[in-house]
């Protein structure tokens, strides 16, 4: 018995729209990191494999936190580096703080501590030093900040060099018969090569201007510190049974390097206290907002782009 066809009802088509959404398999997890256009960071990992959409609590922070933390302007940082591993910026700025405090001390010869006292502060540079810094600095390399990474680890090279002038068993003051340690030869060769980091402290202080201002004057300390101490050491070799003016000139020197080891501390403080989310803030005055202003203004683009005519 064939059926009736005006009797035959349309069989609903099913709902693929539901199938889809039953079928449907959770977006993947994303990591989305601040960059200049941004005001905060939101880090969603999944807890097991097997619940792919039970996610952590997002964790937010500010472009200035961001900046405070890692002491980078505007940096785009691929991947989920900084979510997986700790802030390495707190060890470096430890490091050099107590490092450049006993190289203060050295210079200001507080004490019973002078320029001789060097062999007995050997392992403090090579260990709270150099290798500090440079371990901060490594990993500062893999979050992608080029700034601290250049920095931490010029400073720690700085003090692995100073660590090997002063270590006994290298006897370089013997290598000197006129004087040893006094000898023109001998501070002369000192006094150019803290000219020399000088003129890096110099750069370094030029490319801090968009970071905070705490680390500008840090590095406009270090390059005054510097230039004065080489001039120091010059002077001990035009006077090298006196010492003339030059003891005096290095004591001035170890005042900047005094200052510039207490603004490493306070930025370590203000570093620490904010990854522990402590209550009371420890400003670092960020300045990058100051030159990101002066480059979106009208005026800037106007002279930029007739300076781009006029050398075309």
């Amino acid at each position: 018995m064939n059926p009736d066809p005006n009797k035959l009802t349309q069989m609903p088509e099913p709902n693929t729209a539901a199938q889809n959404y039953q079928h449907h398999e959770a977006p993947p997890t994303t990591t989305t990191v601040r960059d200049s256009n941004v005001s905060h960071m939101n880090f969603h990992q999944p807890l097991h494999d097997d619940h792919p959409n039970m996610t952590q609590p997002s964790i937010q922070l500010t472009p200035e936190q961001f900046d405070r933390l890692y002491f980078q302007q505007g940096h785009k940082v691929h991947g989920d580096l900084m979510k997986r591993f700790a802030n390495p910026t707190p060890l470096g700025l430890l490091s050099y703080s107590i490092s450049t405090l006993v190289l203060s001390l050295l210079f200001m010869r507080i004490g019973h501590v002078n320029l001789n006292s060097g062999a007995a502060l050997v392992g403090a540079f090579y260990f709270a030093g150099g290798l500090g810094l440079w371990v901060a600095g490594l990993l500062e390399f893999f979050l992608g900040n080029t700034f601290s990474f250049t920095s931490f680890t010029a400073l720690g090279s700085l003090y692995f060099s100073l660590a090997f002038i002063y270590q006994p068993i290298q006897m370089i003051n013997e290598a000197f018969p006129d004087g040893g340690s006094r000898s023109p030869l001998y501070t002369g060769a000192i006094g150019g090569y803290l000219v020399c980091w000088g003129v890096v402290f110099f750069v370094f202080f030029i490319c801090s201007f968009k970071t905070n201002l705490c680390i500008t004057l840090l590095y406009l300390c270090l390059t005054l510190a510097s230039f004065i101490s080489g001039g120091g050491f010059y002077s001990f070799a035009r006077n090298p049974i006196s010492g003339g003016h030059g003891l005096i000139i290095i004591r001035a020197s170890g005042c900047f390097f005094f200052v510039a080891a207490l603004l490493g501390f306070y930025l370590f403080l203000s570093s620490l206290a904010l990854s522990t989310e402590f209550p009371v803030p420890f400003p670092a005055l960020d300045s990058g907002y100051v030159f990101d202003k002066k480059l979106e203004s009208p005026k800037f683009f106007k002279r930029k782009s007739k300076a781009s005519q006029s050398t075309v």
